[in-house]
């Protein structure tokens, strides 16, 4: 596999489209400031952490694809890093007049069979929740997928793929094929 490339223009697309989501997640969860709402009867402000579960998941599956996967997700991963690259290098390029610069790792090793597997219904479920939910509910887990592949190629994402994420698919996917 090619290695791995993120430029600061890609990390800033990425803190962009994680700030709109927890943005969004914020205002959601205030209930105005009413008396007796739900939001204001949990505590916290009434912003339910659960209901963050799903962007998490969704960001964690986006930088698996940018950084583990091979085949048609894993080139369709490393092109929306790319992207996220130049998009964010323009941005900053014309906003600020900076110039990025690009930090390159190697790819990792390919994930196992059964953790590929586990990607797949992961994206096979990411596309019916994308049909079923409200608008808002699908820009914010649009937005978490996409930050997931803009944040791939980052050393601490790159981290947190390998510490947490794989280990996690490795033994979903030996438990559905029978390999324990």
């Amino acid at each position: 596999m090619s290695p791995l490339e993120i430029t600061g223009g890609g990390l800033l697309v990425a803190a962009c489209l994680l700030v709109a989501v927890g943005f969004s997640w914020w205002r959601k969860g205030s209930g105005g400031g009413r008396k007796g709402t739900a939001s204001q009867d949990e505590g916290g402000g009434g912003r339910s952490w659960r209901t963050l579960v799903a962007p998490i998941l969704c960001l964690s599956l986006g930088i698996v694809c940018a950084t583990d996967v091979g085949g048609g997700i894993g080139k369709g991963g490393r092109l929306a890093t790319k992207g996220s690259n130049q998009l964010g290098n323009d941005a900053l390029h014309t906003l600020a007049g900076a110039t990025t610069q690009t930090a390159t790792h190697a790819a990792p090793a390919p994930l196992p069979e059964g953790a590929a597997i586990i990607v797949v219904l992961g994206l096979l479920l990411f596309g019916l929740a994308m049909r079923r939910a409200a608008k808002q509910r699908r820009r914010d887990l649009g937005f978490s997928l996409l930050a997931g592949l803009a944040l791939g190629p980052a050393a601490f994402a790159l981290q947190f793929a390998h510490s947490v994420v794989v280990p996690a698919l490795t033994t979903g996917g030996n438990l559905i094929m029978g390999n324990m």
